[in-house]
């Protein structure tokens, strides 16, 4: 995947993190940190099913824990594994 995608999907998700109150101080080498003791679990569902809903992914559940996040870099590399292989599997039930 491109850094410019990348960068798109790091771009919307900070919105994301934004919209559901998650405080993003970006660090000067492009990555982020979360204090995630300060994210409640109704705020973490919330910004995991905003994610599923705007990227039409499903998160797996062994990704369901608050240390997916704790690095915004980290984050964006899971979610654009993710995507890739969703977009693999559309592709074989498509052929």
């Amino acid at each position: 995947m491109s850094n410019n995608t990348l960068d798109n999907i790091k771009e919307e998700v900070v919105k994301i993190l934004e919209n559901n109150g998650i405080v993003v101080e970006m660090k000067d080498d492009g990555d982020a940190f979360f204090d995630i003791t300060a994210i409640d679990s109704i705020t973490f569902i919330s910004f995991i099913v905003d994610i599923e809903n705007i990227f039409g992914i499903a998160i797996p559940d062994e990704l369901l824990s608050l240390m997916i996040i704790q690095s915004l870099n980290g984050f964006v590399s899971v979610l654009s594994e993710l995507l890739i292989e969703n977009r693999d599997t559309v592709a074989d039930v498509q052929s």
